[in-house]
């Protein structure tokens, strides 16, 4: 289920949770209607939980934590 959807430059950036015990969520980014890469979450994204600023994406879970990815 599509909990997130931020657009980040050229790409698309995309929390998804599944109806699955085994599979938290994971981040999606999408250039060109194409998915580029796929990120694991530790938890459920929260619905809504994601933004993007200064090439990072960021994302809060249901379990109340906050996870950075991209640039170090």
């Amino acid at each position: 289920m599509l909990e997130a959807l931020a657009a980040a430059g050229d790409a698309t950036v995309a929390a998804i949770s599944y109806n699955c015990p085994d599979a938290a969520g994971e981040l999606w980014i999408i250039k060109g209607g194409v998915k580029v890469a796929t990120h694991k979450l530790p938890a459920t994204p929260a619905f809504e939980g994601l933004a993007v600023a200064n090439g990072r994406a960021y994302v809060t879970t249901r379990d109340g934590s906050m996870i950075c990815f991209g640039r170090k």
